[in-house]
């Protein structure tokens, strides 16, 4: 599965914008009946006072928001959280 990602910013102040973008996908994601191959999570990079949020997305669902941020990746880390409902894991 093809993947990218984008940076949402310092973690401290990136949270407000993090739910905002959860209830966008979300909406999305529903609207298009729960799709398994539209995946999106988040990950906390860096250390100390400069940690960053990465949001991560499958080619589908970026697709259907074209997020002009995101770029192309590879898989997920491991520390990947699910943002969407039900919706399984990163499957890498």
């Amino acid at each position: 599965m093809q993947w990218y990602v984008m940076s949402l910013g310092d973690a401290l102040l990136a949270q407000s914008k993090l739910t905002e973008v959860q209830e966008m996908l979300t909406l999305v994601w529903q609207a298009a009946e729960r799709p398994v191959d539209m995946q999106a999570g988040y990950c906390f990079r860096g250390e100390g006072l400069h940690c960053q949020i990465e949001l991560y997305l499958s080619e589908p669902l970026q697709l259907a928001v074209d997020f002009p941020a995101a770029r192309r990746c590879g898989a997920p880390p491991a520390d990947f959280q699910s943002l969407l409902g039900d919706s399984p894991f990163a499957a890498v």
